[in-house]
């Protein structure tokens, strides 16, 4: 099962915009290869990229856990780095 999800996201509104940036043709050619590419997508990935955009989204807004599991090794880190001078 196949969902549109760029419904207002054509081919010609890519290349306008491409257009109206001056960029070159392989860049072109790529954008309009990854707008195919979402054709492809089913609704069970789009599922799975959302939970891991709202991770990354977390991880930007709250990210104290994830650097108080990282303060140890850091220090770690830091403490060999200046025991050998470098």
């Amino acid at each position: 099962m196949s969902t549109q999800v760029h419904s207002t996201l054509s081919e010609e509104t890519v290349r306008e915009i491409s257009s109206d940036l001056g960029e070159p043709e392989w860049l072109l050619e790529t954008r309009l290869d990854a707008l195919s590419a979402l054709d492809d997508i089913d609704m069970r990935e789009w599922i799975v990229l959302g939970v891991f955009a709202i991770g990354v989204l977390w991880i930007g807004v709250y990210p104290k856990p994830l650097t108080d599991l990282m303060d140890p090794s850091i220090a770690q880190l830091a403490g060999q780095l200046s025991a050998s001078k470098l």
